[in-house]
């Protein structure tokens, strides 16, 4: 009957939306994303999206592409610690592959990191031999991989924004995974940020290119219209919602 449905649909659906606002609340109180606290939540979002049967590779509605905003901020190798604020510290070495030598020891807060996914017509420069076939057989498949890190450093009035250029493409034969690549990069500094001051830190070499880019992937777990929950090769947690 409709009512029965409509029972069902109350029982299904509830505990899905209550854990994904659970998730975001946590993360945004301050939880680290591999908080055992948020496990449960998370696994509820994960089975809910097996059921679904979604395959993020080819599914349009909810759509993998667009600009991604993290919820959090991901715990990479070489954290050095937290803010008093709860935000993470690393070098700019860390976050730029050692790529920016002027700055490399400098220590930053990151702020915001956001992906920018789109479908991409024109092919990159480089392309790590694995993906090479499958680029040539499915070239409409072809999406960027644009990060921008929004970092502060500590106790001056410098802002800035290192923007990784990347791509991806889905892997041909596990759902729900996307293999990635990275090219390079540059730093630029935020708006409203003094270029003098800037220059105190940064020197002229604020783009860099990686001649092996490696080739990495990430798995989606759990995929709607607003947010999108995935693991990275190294076990890395990302939650990101859509600006």
């Amino acid at each position: 009957s409709s009512l029965s449905k409509s029972r069902l649909g109350i029982s299904t659906v509830e505990p899905v939306v209550q854990a994904k606002d659970t998730v975001i609340e946590l993360l945004k109180s301050g939880q680290d994303e591999s908080s055992p606290i948020l496990s449960p939540f998370l696994k509820i979002l994960q089975e809910s999206y097996v059921e679904s049967q979604i395959d993020a590779r080819y599914s349009q509605n909810p759509d993998y592409n667009g600009d991604w905003e993290n919820v959090n901020t991901p715990a990479f190798q070489g954290r050095l610690g937290l803010t008093s604020d709860g935000l993470p510290l690393y070098t700019i070495g860390r976050l730029t592959f050692n790529q920016i030598p002027s700055a490399k020891d400098v220590v930053c807060t990151v702020e915001k990191m956001i992906q920018h996914v789109h479908p991409c017509t024109e092919i990159p420069t480089q392309v790590p031999e694995p993906l090479q076939a499958t680029l040539e057989k499915y070239p409409h498949q072809l999406r960027s991989n644009h990060i921008d890190t929004l970092f502060h450093i500590p106790d001056s009035p410098i802002r800035g924004i290192l923007r990784m250029e990347g791509y991806t493409l889905p892997n041909e034969e596990e759902a729900n995974k996307y293999d990635t690549w990275f090219l390079g990069g540059r730093c630029i500094p935020q708006e409203n940020v003094s270029l003098e001051e800037w220059a105190k830190v940064f020197d002229d070499k604020l783009e860099y290119s990686l001649s092996s880019p490696m080739v990495a992937y990430q798995t989606v777990i759990y995929l709607d219209e607003t947010l999108r929950v995935s693991v990275g090769n190294r076990g890395t947690v990302m939650i990101v919602q859509r600006e």
